[in-house]
């Protein structure tokens, strides 16, 4: 195990060709009280695991290659390692300092040694090792910290992913479509967990319940809150055994009740456009909770907004009042979320005028296929700033 030279005295190992010729550069640094051990030049007394912390290598001019090597196989052998290394020669030729400095050495001393200038150089290049080290074992720190993040972000993304299923798994299987009423949707998210849910369902052989709803924000919070919803909302009540349908109001007015009551600290609030459908008579009841208004797009005609007043879920506690309309044969309503506050198509005012314009441009077509046409032309890069939920019906023609 590596040692850090904050909490222990340097080693520096001597090495030459004649060990008898390093006794007094061992005497000066022990004067200095440095852990000193002296050899031959092999760096098998370097150990990579736990080397020294400077290696001053000598010897005469004549040892050149033999030193060279030798600093060559240190390096190897030490891999990406700081260890610094001083030549000490009796030579001090040119040729000799530019042949240290091409062997790799970190510092150069010629005899007679100055006491001074040697303890000097072995106290900056080990100020220096100390540095490197210090970075060296920052950037370790660095590293694992990094790691840890990574496997944070990993489990973090798997338990994303686990709550992506369970709300794909709340979602309708199959929309109470026949042969009058014919169902579509599409919806899709900005992220891993949508803020957008919605459902439809039969209540009575004749008659179906569905909606819309978006939980304010994205991630994991919104992901929440739609659970709430699918789990909150009670199309149907039992009075003496049997079961009775409850009108949208009813339906938001206690779904409103129970967020409220949580008394959570956050503010959840919901918007929801829920609705109930005869399918023979074609009376549509519809109450809304803060929820953009839907689109009924007769078969000629302008492209109506069906208001109703009625406030964000999840607010105070507050009435919902249910307004019925009457279908006529061809008609095709659209609910849809503030996903399409974003989209342009055309030449038309970003927002709602040019979600109405291209609803106009597929107003023709079968209502999956419309449904689909529409979301190409509105996010043609599949890209969302946020969630998006279009889920709309239409009734057959006589």
């Amino acid at each position: 195990m590596i040692t850090s030279l904050e909490t222990r005295s340097p080693r520096i190992l001597l090495c030459s060709t004649d060990v008898d010729r390093v006794g007094d550069i061992q005497t000066m640094l022990d004067f200095a009280n440095y852990e000193i051990s002296a050899g031959p030049l092999s760096v098998e007394l370097i150990d990579p695991a736990d080397p020294v912390d400077l290696v001053l290598m000598e010897g005469p001019a004549c040892a050149e290659e033999d030193l060279l090597e030798f600093c060559r196989q240190v390096r190897e052998r030490l891999a990406d390692r700081f260890v610094p290394l001083i030549f000490v020669t009796d030579d001090a030729s040119p040729i000799v300092r530019a042949f240290s400095s091409r062997a790799g050495t970190d510092g150069f001393l010629v005899r007679p040694l100055d006491p001074v200038v040697l303890l000097s150089q072995v106290q900056a290049l080990l100020r220096i090792k100390f540095l490197q080290d210090r970075v060296v074992a920052q950037s370790r720190e660095i590293e694992q910290s990094h790691e840890k993040i990574r496997i944070a972000y990993q489990m973090i993304d798997q338990e994303l992913q686990l709550a992506r299923r369970i709300q794909q798994s709340m979602l309708p299987r199959e929309l109470p479509s026949d042969g009058r009423i014919q169902f579509g949707v599409r919806s899709a998210v900005s992220g891993q967990v949508s803020g957008d849910i919605y459902d439809a369902f039969r209540l009575q052989p004749q008659k179906s319940a569905f909606y819309v709803a978006d939980a304010m924000g994205h991630g994991v919070p919104a992901g929440l809150l739609t659970i709430f919803a699918k789990k909150g909302i009670q199309p149907v009540e039992i009075i003496e055994g049997a079961s009775h349908i409850i009108s949208p109001g009813k339906v938001l007015e206690t779904f409103n009740r129970d967020l409220v009551r949580q008394d959570l600290s956050e503010n959840p609030f919901i918007t929801m456009a829920y609705f109930t459908l005869d399918h023979e008579t074609l009376a549509l009841d519809y109450a809304r909770g803060g929820h953009p208004y839907p689109l009924r797009v007769p078969t000629k005609g302008p492209i109506e907004e069906w208001k109703a007043e009625g406030t964000l879920l999840g607010v105070f506690d507050t009435e919902y009042p249910t307004e019925s309309f009457q279908l006529a044969p061809g008609d095709k309503l659209l609910i849809y979320t503030d996903g399409i506050d974003s989209v342009t198509f055309g030449k038309e005012k970003q927002g709602l005028e040019s979600f109405r314009a291209c609803v106009q441009e597929h107003r023709g077509r079968p209502i999956q296929e419309m449904i689909d046409r529409i979301y190409d032309d509105l996010f043609p890069t599949r890209e969302h700033d946020d969630d998006f939920t279009l889920l709309g019906f239409s009734v057959a023609e006589l």
